[in-house]
Formats: C-alpha cells, structure tokens, sequence
C-alpha cells in the first residue's frame, strides 16, 4: 500500500465513523437524493476523484439534524 493510498483509507475511516456516529443519532444520510449509508457516503467522498461533494444539513424544527445530504459538486 503506497503512502496516498494509506492516506485515503485512513481518511475514508474517518469519515465512515463521523457518519455512522451521526447516524446512530437518528440523522438520515442522503447521496445524490437517496438514502444511503456511512460507507457508501464515505467511499463516495474519498475514493471518486472525479466528483467532490457538498454537504447539506437539514434541521428539524426542535433543532435536532434530521438528514445530512451529501450532493455532488460540478467544478467549473
């Protein structure tokens, strides 16, 4: 394993825990306007080079994170 390579798999790890703790929290987690999962929102993020993604939280009324959305980011 090369050193980015090392690099990216510590980062997609990272990122899986964060959305896995947001999810047991009772957050919904979106990709590209679908229900997804801490992994797949992970690999998405870190592993697609091609494609960066915005994240897009979304608030209930008591304040609470009811979803995080993760949409894709067209570079211009």
């Amino acid at each position: 394993m090369t050193y980015s390579e090392k690099n990216r798999y510590i980062a997609y790890m990272a990122l899986e825990h964060e959305l896995k703790k947001i999810a047991k929290k009772g957050a919904s987690l979106y990709l590209e306007g679908r229900k997804s999962d801490a992994k797949e929102i992970a690999a998405a993020c870190i592993f697609n080079e091609e494609t960066n993604y915005m994240r897009d939280y979304v608030w209930s009324e008591s304040g609470r994170l009811a979803q995080l959305k993760f949409d894709a980011v067209n570079n211009i």
